[in-house]
């Protein structure tokens, strides 16, 4: 299989801070596998994150024919290995690439598993992992064990299938940081790129497009165009609120337009079910809302009395839209450093 090669042309977390109710018992052990792992076209597979595992966010594995390549990897090490298993059993070789979207826990939490693969990223991507360190902080497993046990107490009690379905995902993602937390170890992607990139095998080529700061910076996306599919990392959400606070309006808003001058026809979001062109649309409409309620609430209208738009209202994780309107608010969008 040919190494990877730059194209010519330059391509210009989760959990909301919600307090529900009193402390409670120990979180019990998660026996819900981070993935559902579905063909989309012969030899490509979505990792779908299942609402209560410590996979959080999609990944995807693809056959390229002599090896296969994971596009990130989830939260924790018990979803890279779901992830590799799954990759050696369902293409019969070897992981001899890994390429993370961007450099968020949920989405390079595995890598440490992939022994022996190459670890792909944009520049940024790599910076953002290295400056996380190696090992989450103690203060930082601490808040997610309160936090899970709120969580779990409201779970126990909760009667209504939307609240319930959304209690699960937080309780997944923070269950996720307790149970790994003398496990994990980041590991850092070692081949940096910020052009387009190239990866070809022998039945498919693939093409990495980074597109700047969006959902975080460094982001990038993989394009298989001869099959007609994108997956889009922390750029596209398909049924739940997206995180603004570490990324930049504009440049998302920029950077989807740059998806959508792709040929796709099938969208893997970066969390959320499998979409296509319709939902990188409603991502960009998402953002524009956001913009519109932040400049409703800068001339004086009460945040609070201002409503999530009807088109995004069975989302997930509703409290991130007002978090994301305050971000826009107090930064333009623009990350501080």
């Amino acid at each position: 299989m040919p190494i990877p090669s730059t194209g010519l042309v330059p391509v210009a977390c989760l959990v909301a801070g919600v307090l529900l109710g009193c402390r409670g018992t120990q979180s019990q052990p998660n026996e819900i596998a981070p993935y559902e792992i579905v063909e989309i076209v012969p030899g490509v597979y979505v990792a779908l994150a299942n609402i209560g595992g410590s996979g959080v966010g999609n990944a995807g594995i693809i056959n390229m024919g002599g090896s296969a390549v994971v596009f990130d990897t989830g939260l924790t090490p018990e979803a890279g290995r779901q992830l590799k298993e799954a990759a050696e059993r369902l293409t019969g070789d070897k992981v001899r690439f890994v390429i993370n979207s961007h450099y968020h826990d949920d989405h390079v939490g595995g890598n440490q598993v992939f022994e022996g693969s190459s670890f792909f990223s944009t520049s940024a991507t790599q910076k953002g992992v290295l400056a996380a360190g190696s090992r989450r902080s103690a203060e930082s497993v601490a808040a997610a064990q309160d936090h899970l046990s709120r969580v779990e107490d409201r779970l126990a009690e909760e009667s209504d299938p939307k609240a319930k379905r959304e209690l699960s995902l937080l309780a997944g993602h923070l269950r996720g940081i307790v149970d790994s937390k003398n496990e994990l170890e980041r590991q850092a992607p070692t081949v940096v790129y910020d052009t387009r990139l190239n990866f070809s095998g022998s039945i498919r080529r693939v093409k990495v497009v980074p597109t700047g700061t969006g959902h975080a910076e460094g982001d990038a996306a993989l394009w298989l165009e001869a099959d007609s599919v994108l997956f889009a990392g922390g750029l596209v959400t398909t049924d739940r609120h997206p995180e603004l606070a570490d990324g930049d309006l504009d440049g998302w808003i920029t950077a989807l337009d740059t998806l959508l001058t792709l040929g796709f026809d099938v969208v893997v979001p970066g969390h959320g079910p499998v979409g296509d062109r319709q939902s990188v649309v409603t991502m960009q409409e998402y953002l524009r809302a956001i913009d519109r309620a932040a400049q409703q609430a800068l001339e004086g209208t009460p945040l609070e009395s201002i409503p999530v738009d009807s088109a995004f209202s069975e989302w997930m994780l509703e409290l991130r839209f007002r978090e994301n309107v305050r971000f826009v608010m107090e930064s333009g969008g623009n990350k501080r450093h």
